[in-house]
């Protein structure tokens, strides 16, 4: 398993809406492990990339092998 470097994430970003009038959905799959996390607003996808890069990234309830909030994300299968 590669140890992750938390002053570094990259991701590949989907960005779309299921019709004219609704809301923009996002996702973010990281690209070395490939794993995916779908967000249903942009809010949602805001905050949890504000808690990813916040200052406080020594915080002892943040675990930087588990960068997404499951509380705004919904793991893609």
């Amino acid at each position: 398993m590669h140890e992750q470097n938390i002053n570094y994430f990259s991701y590949l970003l989907r960005v779309w809406k299921d019709s004219v009038d609704g809301e923009w959905h996002a996702s973010l799959q990281d690209v070395v492990s490939g794993e995916c996390h779908h967000y249903p607003t942009l809010y949602e996808l805001y905050v949890n990339l504000w808690d990813l890069t916040n200052e406080n990234v020594n915080h002892p309830e943040r675990s930087p092998f588990e960068p997404f909030r499951q509380q705004y994300a919904k793991k893609l299968e």
